[in-house]
This record gives structure tokens, C-alpha cells and sequence, in this order.
């Protein structure tokens, strides 16, 4: 072990190895090091950072006073120094990285073997070190997300994410997660949280960061600015991947896009390397169906989503006469895919499998989203197509590669599907009171408003009834969801 020789005061020939290990927690902190008895009356030193067994002998290297030293670390890609040596009291690693086709980097480790990794702020313990390029493949996961959403990625449990209110379950490596609306003035958003009780994380580094972070401030109503790329920081605290931006109290971290690629040891010595890209997915605020679901048409017969065209006059329910009723489809979404839904499991035997879809909420009066606890709670009284009412009595979040279809129908907006009665947030178009519209005096808003709108959607819509809230562009906060959905429209057959 190289340390100043002028900070060593031998402890003397009889000393115990709790007296040693007492006088490195003095001098160097807790917690730093183990000390156990070794053979022949020595000892041995682990130092728990780099997990280094140094074995002395009795009297000859037992320290009370240890400093640090400068070494000197080179750098070695296949054999080949990889730019200059660098002097420094710990790991410290270069900040351009080596690139090799056909391969990732994964961080510089004390072997060529790449099995004992060397990390960014250690202790170093030679006054020589040489450092070896690490290559091979990581484990990738795409993230899309709501702003502001809380990701947890659980170490090995690969395909778990999870938020205060529920666990979803996700295929392979890639998944999406649901606006938790937790965004509002924070300058840190949780990336990901690694835990697992009986291998919990050891250490942890960023390899690459190429995130791009959105803040949002607040001067003259709600304004966005990229954050200058010296300002981003990401920090491993108390198992949390933490991204932050340095902000003010009157902003927040918006949106979060771009790759991250970190390094995770565990305690059991296993290494992990993660590539992880970030990018926010945009809810269309009308929900979809999962392939599959079958759609009542007027005369009473069902038909899959998939298979519903124009010319099909499906059931509806007539909120301004309180009835059943007939309409066509005014808009079919043609077919996308998606990685998760959730699944609503019913007291009459009824299962529904949506993304984001609203259900009409017979408690409430209003169709509520179905993947919101807070909006369609268990227990929740749906309606059903033959005029009964049924009760909400389990709902699971799955991730999965699902394909999804919409139907709007023209006017009346909603549709029953296996038999519930779904919509749109159009279709709160007005307050509801037994089924039924109460409407109110309000002023109807003008054709101009839509401009960008073809006729069909304004009418169909009822655009003209519609609350509208304002973005600073001028433009309703409808008409740029419509102009956004309007490009995922069926053709007709």
C-alpha cells in the first residue's frame, strides 16, 4: 500500500487487528476498510471501494495515520494508450471515450478481462495505474413518458416499472409509462431507481450523457428553453437516478430527451451496463381500443374494432334525449401499436382492454379516464349497452406490444364496446344528470376558432359547444389535438 510514509505511526509488534481496524476509522473514515485476522499472526486489509485484500504481516506495515498519494493513471485501448496519463488522489477517467466498430465501450476496469471495474472517485491505493477499456454489449431500454413521470428500473427484475399507484409488467426492454403529474416546479426528475434488497447497488457511473432537458418558466404565462448542456447533472443518491437542472424557483424540468448510458455495480461484484433513451410520447387525449375488442352496431350484433368501416351504423348513447341511438363512424384510427393498456375486469362478467380510453362513469356522471385510479376508481358503476349498470371490481396495467384501433362517431362521439359505454373527453361536452345534457347558456364558439379544422370535424365534434382553453400561440388546446389525430385517420376501404 503506498501512502505518505509521514502520516504512518507504527502501532507496535502486539497489535490486535481491532486495534488496527480502529485506528484506519480514525484516520481514513468509517466504514473504509475490514480488518480480519490473517495467517501466520498477519492480517489482511480489504478496502471496501474496490474490494482489494492486502495481506501484512505482524508489526511491518500496521499504520495509524494514512494521506492519500498522486498517481498516475494510464489509460490502455487493445494494448494501445488511449490519450494522456492523468494525476489525480482518485479514479479519474478521461472525458472523450474510446469508440471500436462493432462494439460498445463500457467503462474502464482495473483488468483487461474487464470483471473489476474501476470508478470515478475511489480511493487509489498504488501510485501506479493502469486502466483497461471495457467493450461489449448493453442492455437497452427505450423510455417514453408523460412529463414529469417517476421511473423505477428494479435490479433483477429487468421489465418492471413502477409508480406510487401501480406496477406494471413490461415485455423485453422497452415500455411507456403514464403521466404521474409530478412535475410542477421540481428541478429533478427520478430517472430510474434501482433497488434490490439482496444485491443492492455498490456504485454507480455515468458513461455517456447525451440528454437534452426542457425547462419550463414561468414569466408571462407558461414558456419553455433548452437547458444549457453545462447545466444538466445526473447524481446516483440513495439508490435514485436523478437528472437535474439548475433552475430556479419559478421553473421546472419539463422534458427529458436523449440517451444516458450508465454503469451499475452490485454488491455481489456483477456489473451492469445500461443504455437507456429518453423521450416523452404524446397522449392524443382520446384513448384507444386493444385489437381484438368488439364494437356493438345499432341493430345489436357486434363486430371487432378492426373490422368497423364507414358504412357501419353503431350504437350509441343520445345525451341530448337521453336514449339509444344510431351514428356513423365520423373518424377510425388507422392501426398503431403500443406497448401497454390496461385491462378492466368487471361484476358481470365483462373484460376491457384500453389505452388511456374513458369510460362512462355512472357515479360521477362524466366519462372518466380508465387508467386513472383517481378518475375511475374500484367500485366505479359503469353503464351497459342493454341499460343496466355494472361495477369496476379489478383493473391491471400491462405492458405488452399491442396493436390499437379509436372509433369517434359522428355527433354523439362515443360507442359501447363489449358492451360498455366508452368516449372521449369531447363527449363532456356539457354537464350530465341522468343521462342526459344539462346545458348551460354558454357562447358558442365561432368556425375562425378551428380554422385549420375541415368542416366535417367541427360539425361531428361539435366544436362549437366546446370548452376551450387558450395556449400562448393563440390556437385552442383542441385544435391541436384534433390537428395531431387528424393524421392517424382510417382511410376508407
Amino acid at each position: 500500500m503506498a501512502y505518505a510514509s509521514a502520516y504512518m505511526n507504527r502501532l507496535g509488534e502486539g497489535v490486535t487487528s481491532g486495534e488496527l481496524q480502529n485506528a484506519l476509522d480514525d484516520s481514513i473514515g468509517g466504514s473504509k476498510t475490514v480488518v480480519t485476522d490473517g495467517e501466520n499472526g498477519g492480517m489482511d486489509i480489504e478496502f471496501s471501494e474496490t474490494r482489494h485484500i492486502y495481506h501484512i504481516n505482524q508489526g511491518v506495515a500496521a499504520f495509524a495515520g494514512m494521506a492519500a498519494i498522486i498517481a498516475t493513471i494510464t489509460f490502455l485501448v487493445d494494448g494501445v494508450q488511449f490519450g494522456d496519463t492523468i494525476s489525480s488522489s482518485v479514479i479519474a477517467t478521461p472525458t472523450q471515450l474510446p469508440t471500436k466498430s462493432g462494439t460498445e465501450f463500457t467503462g474502464w476496469y482495473y483488468d483487461e478481462n474487464g470483471t473489476r471495474p474501476a470508478i470515478k472517485g475511489e480511493s487509489i491505493e498504488t501510485p501506479e495505474i493502469t486502466l483497461y477499456a471495457g467493450w461489449g454489449t448493453t442492455t437497452k431500454m427505450n423510455i417514453s413518458y408523460n412529463h414529469g413521470s417517476t421511473i423505477q428500473l428494479w435490479q433483477g427484475q429487468k421489465g418492471v416499472v413502477y409508480d406510487s399507484a401501480t406496477t406494471y409488467t413490461v415485455s423485453d426492454t422497452s415500455f411507456k409509462h403514464f403521466n404521474m403529474y409530478n412535475n410542477k416546479k421540481v428541478s429533478a426528475v427520478l430517472l430510474g431507481k434501482f433497488n434490490h434488497s439482496e444485491n443492492p447497488v455498490r456504485s454507480f457511473e455515468v458513461i455517456e450523457n447525451n440528454l437534452s432537458v426542457t425547462v419550463a418558466y414561468a414569466s408571462s404565462g407558461t414558456n419553455y428553453k433548452t437547458a444549457n448542456p453545462e447545466d444538466i447533472n445526473v447524481t446516483f443518491e440513495d439508490g435514485k437516478l436523478i437528472v437535474v437542472s439548475d433552475v430556479n424557483n419559478n421553473e421546472y424540468v419539463s422534458n427529458i430527451s436523449g440517451k444516458l448510458k450508465i454503469r451499475v455495480v452490485y454488491e455481489d461484484g456483477t456489473v451492469e451496463v445500461l443504455t437507456l433513451t429518453y423521450s416523452t410520447y404524446v397522449s392524443y387525449q382520446i384513448g384507444c381500443f386493444v385489437e381484438g375488442t368488439n364494437i356493438t352496431l345499432a341493430d345489436g350484433t357486434r363486430k371487432k374494432i378492426e373490422d368497423i368501416t364507414y358504412d357501419d351504423k353503431l350504437l350509441v348513447w343520445n345525451f341530448d334525449e337521453g336514449k339509444l341511438d344510431a351514428a356513423e363512424p365520423l373518424w377510425i384510427m388507422k392501426k398503431s401499436t403500443e406497448m401497454y393498456y390496461t385491462k378492466l375486469e368487471f361484476d358481470n362478467g365483462v373484460e376491457l382492454k384500453v389505452v388511456e380510453h374513458r369510460i362512462f362513469n355512472m357515479d360521477d356522471q362524466q366519462f372518466s379516464r380508465a387508467d386513472l385510479d383517481e378518475e375511475l376508481p374500484i367500485g366505479t358503476t359503469v353503464f351497459m349497452e342493454d341499460g343496466t349498470t355494472a361495477k369496476l371490481i379489478n383493473k391491471t396495467n400491462i405492458h405488452d406490444q399491442i396493436n390499437i384501433y379509436n372509433i369517434i362517431t359522428y355527433y354523439h362521439l362515443n360507442v359501447f364496446a363489449e358492451g360498455v359505454l366508452t368516449s372521449n373527453k369531447f363527449n363532456n361536452l356539457y354537464k350530465i344528470e341522468n343521462m342526459k345534457f344539462i346545458k348551460d347558456d354558454r357562447e358558442l364558439n365561432l368556425r375562425g376558432m378551428f380554422a385549420s379544422i375541415p368542416d366535417e370535424y367541427f360539425d361531428g365534434l361539435r366544436l362549437a359547444e366546446q370548452k376551450n382553453t387558450f395556449g400562448n400561440d393563440g390556437k385552442t388546446l383542441e385544435e391541436k389535438i384534433l390537428t395531431r389525430i387528424i393524421n392517424m385517420k382510417k382511410e376508407s376501404a
